[in-house]
């Protein structure tokens, strides 16, 4: 009893941390990573296909900063106000371009087939949803990737690091993967790519590929 009652705070702190205490967040997430945050945000980099990428959720900015130097066209959607400020915030000072969106990611404002590939860094139970999928799918482009950053975690080399990775856990950002986290894109008619296991000394980043299907039939639907 004490251990759930535990859990639930401890979730639900980090639920703050995205609207009264956003502030915190660099702050926290750079504590419980070991410093180790920001770069496995941008493990998904590397992966990124075309010109136009939308970002899912993207919380204090870092991801978009690194895609509005980068990349032709960047829109990056959250639905707490205090994440966009503090993203926009991030982008003035580097004089980038803000393209930020306030809204959900179960109803995006975006024509059909847009964007070439989308991607979301430590995302909540959101991007299971079979309507977060279904918009997904709509607004990427024939082939599109899918690209998602599930969890992380921290090798458990020293007492620290074990009391890290346990908070992580609990927190739900540090998971053992199993085949059935994929279920839910394969329904929505995602192809899996490729399921990429980056180790370092300190830590294992897992990143999920999902691809569109080049050809898409008019009237296929996902079944909700």
């Amino acid at each position: 009893m004490v251990q759930k009652i535990r859990y639930h705070l401890l979730r639900s702190f980090f639920h703050l941390l995205y609207s009264t205490l956003a502030p915190l967040y660099d702050v926290v997430a750079w504590t419980v990573s070991l410093g180790q945050w920001n770069s496995w945000v941008e493990r998904a980099l590397p992966f990124i296909e075309g010109t136009k990428i939308l970002e899912l959720g993207h919380g204090p900015g870092h991801l978009q900063k690194q895609l509005a130097e980068h990349y032709a066209i960047s829109l990056g959607i959250d639905k707490s106000w205090q994440m966009i400020m503090l993203a926009a915030r991030r982008l003035i000072r580097a004089k980038l371009p803000c393209n930020l969106i306030h809204g959900d990611v179960q109803a995006l404002p975006i024509p059909n087939h847009f964007f070439d590939t989308i991607v979301s860094t430590f995302p909540s139970e959101y991007i299971i949803n079979p309507l977060t999928l279904l918009e997904a799918k709509r607004v990427l482009t024939h082939n599109g990737l899918l690209i998602v950053v599930p969890s992380a975690f921290i090798l458990p080399i020293s007492t620290k690091s074990r009391f890290l990775s346990w908070i992580l856990n609990f927190a739900g950002q540090s998971t053992n993967l199993h085949v059935d986290w994929q279920t839910p894109f394969i329904a929505a008619g995602f192809l899996l790519q490729d399921h990429h296991v980056m180790r370092d000394a300190k830590s294992v980043v897992h990143i999920l590929l999902f691809r569109v299907p080049s050809s898409i039939p008019e009237d296929a639907k996902l079944e909700i």
